[in-house]
């Protein structure tokens, strides 16, 4: 199992929740393999965000960083950053 973490600077962090729970970024986490998920927003700075997922493989994780789609969707959801990222692998 990998487990893929991203840290992202959002411009509203109510409007990224509702884009994130809607059903087109959650038809995109199941295209690409995303077995669980969840979404954070730190305790002392409201825009920013940590996005947890699970995949099957570190191919599926790479394939979904990847992907145009996810790109697009992150500017939808007012990402305005680069995300911070972390992958690591079940012990």
């Amino acid at each position: 199992m990998i487990l893929l973490l991203a840290r992202h600077k959002v411009l509203d962090t109510e409007a990224f929740l509702v884009g994130y729970k809607d059903e087109k970024a959650s038809s995109l986490r199941e295209k690409f393999g995303v077995k669980d998920e969840s979404a954070w927003k730190t305790i002392h700075e409201e825009n920013d965000v940590l996005v947890m997922h699970k995949f099957e493989s570190e191919d599926q994780a790479n394939a979904f960083l990847e992907a145009d789609e996810l790109k697009d969707m992150m500017k939808e959801l007012g990402v305005i950053e680069e995300p911070s990222l972390q992958i690591f692998s079940s012990l």
